[in-house]
């Protein structure tokens, strides 16, 4: 409820105390299998991963950085349908890294798909400096409070592609998504923007659900970035059944 920067990276800290952001319990959400997107042979690529390719917004030969990527399968699209193209994939899931790996190794695409297990904070302050072409994002950011990510994570990711004049492809749910609304969020400063919220069925982990599409540009002004495309996007069993889940999906490109 204070809205500081400091207060926000302060729950951050206090989050990964409590383990309630940490490795154990996003492994356990991927061992229970709970999510569509735990089901790692059978799961199919993102809307938004189909649509920057066929639209060209990845160059043959990129460099580009998945936050995330759980099994790997949108990693494994791009580099499937962009020429020469690779990715690095960040995730903090032990299971879904390993599936990741043994699932490309097994479709011939470990050499382009390299999916490593570790924090998507740490990893993009280590590429600082790298020509890397573009940054992935799908539902990832939201694992942190919205200053944060508008004042620490956008900035940061903005100053890596600089180098490259890279893109930022960025897929995030918005208030309106049936998953945000569970009776197993709770709210913890009801009427915020950013709609903080603690999930009781996933061992207390924390999300944040921007109120609309004006807001994640909002929150990415600090950083430079300019958006190029950007447009809401229903999804419908994207976790589950027959729930629906409201995505903001953005290209911005560095200046």
């Amino acid at each position: 409820r204070e809205d500081t920067l400091e207060s926000q990276e302060e729950l951050v800290t206090r989050l990964l105390e409590v383990r309630c952001a940490a490795e154990e319990v996003y492994d356990k959400i991927h061992r229970g299998k709970r999510l569509r997107l735990s089901n790692f042979e059978n799961v199919q690529p993102n809307t938004f991963v189909k649509r920057i390719v066929q639209q060209e917004y990845i160059s043959p030969g990129s460099l580009i950085c998945e936050l995330g990527p759980g099994g790997g399968e949108d990693a494994r699209y791009i580099a499937s349908n962009v020429k020469d193209t690779t990715v690095m994939g960040i995730d903090v899931s032990h299971t879904a890294v390993e599936a990741a790996q043994r699932i490309s190794k097994k479709k011939g695409l470990a050499e382009r798909v390299k999916i490593a297990q570790g924090n998507f904070i740490t990893a993009i302050r280590h590429f600082e400096g790298q020509l890397i072409d573009g940054i992935y994002s799908h539902s990832t950011a939201h694992y942190l409070p919205g200053k944060v990510q508008e004042r620490r994570v956008f900035p940061a990711i903005a100053g890596i592609l600089q180098e490259a004049r890279g893109k930022l492809f960025l897929a995030m749910k918005i208030a309106r998504s049936d998953s945000a609304n569970s009776l197993y969020q709770i709210e913890l400063a009801p009427g915020h923007p950013d709609h903080p919220k603690i999930d009781l069925r996933s061992n207390g982990v924390f999300r944040s659900y921007p109120e609309n599409e004006a807001r994640i540009h909002q929150m990415l002004e600090p950083s430079g970035l300019k958006i190029v495309d950007s447009r809401v996007v229903p999804i419908v069993g994207y976790d589950r059944p027959k729930k629906t889940e409201y995505f903001c999906q953005i290209v911005a490109e560095a200046k």
